[in-house]
C-alpha cells in the first residue's frame, strides 16, 4: 500500500499547486505582464515636482473614485482616504498622502488596505498589487485597469 501512496500524494500535491497558480495568477498578455512588472517595481513613496502635483493628485483621486469599491471619506490637497474595509470584506481601501519635500518637490505615499483575513494571502496580494498600480499611475499617468480585478 505504501508503494503507491507516496507517489499518489506527490501527484495530488503537484496538481493542486498548479491549479492554485492558475487561479491566483491568471494568464496575462505580454503587454499586461510588462505593465505589471513596471508597476510592481514602482515605489509606494516617491516625489514629484510641485509643478506636476496637480495632475498627479487628480490622477490619484480619479483612480480611487473610479476603481475603489469604498466611499471616499477625505479628499483635500494633502490626503485622499476611503472608508476602511470591513473586517471580513474583500474590498481594498486606499490612503494617499502628500507632504512637501526638499527642492521644490512633494513626497507622495500610497497605501492600500485589505482586512480580508479569512481569505489568505490572496487578499493581501491584491491590495499590494493595487497599491503599486496606483503609485505607478500617479507617477506616470499609465494605467491598465484590467489588472486590478485579477
Amino acid at each position: 500500500m505504501l508503494r503507491w501512496f507516496t507517489p499518489a500524494i506527490l501527484v495530488i500535491g503537484i496538481v493542486a499547486s498548479l491549479y492554485g497558480c492558475s487561479v491566483f495568477k491568471p494568464n496575462l498578455t505580454a503587454a499586461q505582464a510588462a505593465y505589471l512588472d513596471k508597476a510592481s517595481a514602482a515605489p509606494l513613496q516617491f516625489t514629484v515636482s510641485e509643478k506636476e502635483l496637480p495632475q498627479a493628485w487628480q490622477r490619484a483621486r480619479n483612480f480611487v473614485e473610479k476603481h475603489g469599491a469604498l466611499r471616499i471619506v477625505r479628499s483635500d490637497e494633502r490626503d485622499i482616504a476611503t472608508e476602511p474595509p470591513a473586517p471580513d470584506g474583500l474590498e481594498v481601501g486606499y490612503e494617499i498622502h502628500n507632504t512637501p519635500a526638499a527642492g521644490g518637490n512633494v513626497r507622495i505615499v500610497v497605501n492600500a488596505i485589505s482586512n480580508a483575513r479569512g481569505y489568505g494571502s490572496n487578499a493581501a496580494t491584491r491590495a499590494n498589487r493595487s497599491a503599486h498600480i496606483l503609485a505607478y499611475y500617479i507617477r506616470t499617468g499609465e494605467l491598465d485597469a484590467s489588472l486590478l480585478d485579477q
